[in-house]
């Protein structure tokens, strides 16, 4: 009752008769009702309407009428269409005592338990354990256990006692435990209090433990040997420091793939880019069906630029993505030499200023490289065009300056590689969509040694 309402309650003497009475101090005409469903209302007589009014009702919800699902379950409101409606569902380790009618809507029957308590057949050495339950209207009928001072000591103290059902320790009360059935539960929305729910090992997952570590063992032993094999393969194929091993996983070979009726746009292996013996990147390599589809067939549409590399071309790939596809033209200066160069460096090279590598595709003549989508292109065709070098005011032209320095200088100095580019140019200068530039074109790029100053090894003209 609310404090303005219940606070009008008085509480008479015992008369001659022994009778006590209860009454209010309210200036209207009061009546109390229980309806057949049980519902108690407290109704007041108006004047006005010259009618009985209710000004006080309880339960209002479904769940809040008396053991709504039965023992051993649970009730929950959820919104309907014609307000709240109650839905059932047995507790943790526990099934309906009577399927059909618990699947028509009757729960009255409520549930019983799946298994029995490990106590009950080994008695009390047995290990039973808890189910942690939140946000719970607690079971009738509990008794308070005064010998136990902590919620851990409640634990034990129910654990100890075969007939204990739950327990639960609640502040400013204590230790409260159930030795009969669990009933008239509800969970609420917030509010509540912490329920644990005695429950056989089984039921917790730990009588699975033996037989998981069994398992474990057998997996890490397995692939121990694994593991062992393949170091030694990979010890007998490696030629020299530093060597990079191009390995297709999976997939199909060019030729088959031409004769294969259906298209597909999956990946078809894995570059695994090593050095000094450790991988340092799996790159995924995909289908040139799939960067067909990506591509729509490299449409005139879909072209972003031309350098000496070859075109570049937006794409999709299956799962959304947009990506800036790269491919190798056949006049193009450019061979596989670059093509590996490239993929070698970006792999091993990661900076927020660096273009960042996605895939590549190798299947007969065709070299293709996937790179992360830049939506604002080069900063070339911001600075040669009077229009869109308007959009370059100086804190955006400070911002651009500013990354490539940070770029360079992970190269030069930073970075696990010593690189000099060789082709740096504002053509090779990626802008994404907050204008943060990144470096890309490490085709004609070289490595220095850790302690290198100079190196000529240049053999030819390259870059611009």
């Amino acid at each position: 009752m609310i404090p303005t309402y219940m606070y009008n309650f008085k509480l008479s003497n015992y008369d001659l008769e022994g009778k006590m009475y209860y009454y209010t101090g309210f200036n209207v005409s009061h009546r109390y009702m229980i309806s057949w469903d049980g519902t108690d209302q407290h109704l007041i007589w108006s004047e006005t309407i010259r009618s009985w009014t209710r000004f006080f009702a309880e339960p209002t919800t479904p769940c809040e009428l008396y053991n709504r699902c039965g023992n051993y379950a649970t009730c929950t409101e959820i919104d309907g269409k014609a307000g709240l409606e109650p839905s059932c569902t047995c507790l943790k380790g526990h099934i309906p005592a009577k399927e059909t009618e618990w699947n028509n809507g009757n729960w009255t029957s409520g549930c019983v338990r799946r298994v029995p308590y490990k106590c009950e057949k080994e008695g009390n050495n047995g290990t039973d354990g808890f189910w942690r339950m939140q946000r719970v209207k607690l079971p009738d009928s509990s008794e308070l256990d005064p010998d136990v001072m902590d919620e851990a000591g409640c634990q034990a103290s129910c654990l100890n006692n075969c007939s204990c059902k739950a327990y639960s320790y609640v502040s400013g009360i204590g230790c409260l435990v159930w030795g009969v059935h669990l009933v008239d539960m509800h969970i609420f929305t917030h509010g509540g209090n912490d329920m644990y729910l005695r429950l056989a090992s089984i039921e917790l997952g730990q009588s699975k433990k033996k037989s998981v570590v069994v398992i474990i063992v057998a997996v890490l032993v397995s692939s121990f040997a694994l593991l062992a094999c393949t170091y030694l393969l990979w010890r007998c194929l490696k030629r020299k420091k530093g060597f990079v091993r191009w390995i297709k996983e999976k997939g199909e070979g060019s030729s088959n793939a031409k004769r294969r009726k259906d298209v597909t746009t999956e990946m078809s292996g894995v570059l695994k880019i090593t050095d000094e013996g450790q991988v340092l990147r799996e790159l995924p390599v995909f289908s040139f069906d799939a960067i067909i589809t990506a591509t729509n067939n490299f449409s005139y549409r879909n072209l972003l630029g031309e350098g000496g590399f070859g075109p570049v071309y937006k794409g999709v790939l299956p799962e959304g993505q947009e990506v800036a596809v790269k491919r190798l033209s056949q006049s193009s200066g450019q061979g596989m030499e670059e093509f590996k160069n490239e993929v070698i460096l970006i792999a091993k090279l990661q900076h927020r200023n660096l273009v960042r590598l996605l895939g590549c595709c190798l299947q007969d003549e065709e070299k293709i490289l996937i790179y992360e989508l830049m939506p604002n292109g080069s900063l070339d065709t911001f600075l040669f065009d009077d229009e869109k070098k308007r959009q370059l005011d100086w804190r955006t032209r400070y911002k651009i300056i500013e990354g490539i320095a940070r770029g360079l200088l992970y190269l030069h100095r930073d970075s696990r590689l010593r690189v000099i580019h060789r082709d740096l140019k504002v053509s090779n200068i990626l802008l994404d969509e907050e204008m943060d530039p990144k470096i890309s074109d490490f085709g004609l790029a070289r490595i220095f040694g850790k302690d290198d100053n100079e190196l000529n090894n240049t053999k030819r003209v390259v870059g611009t």
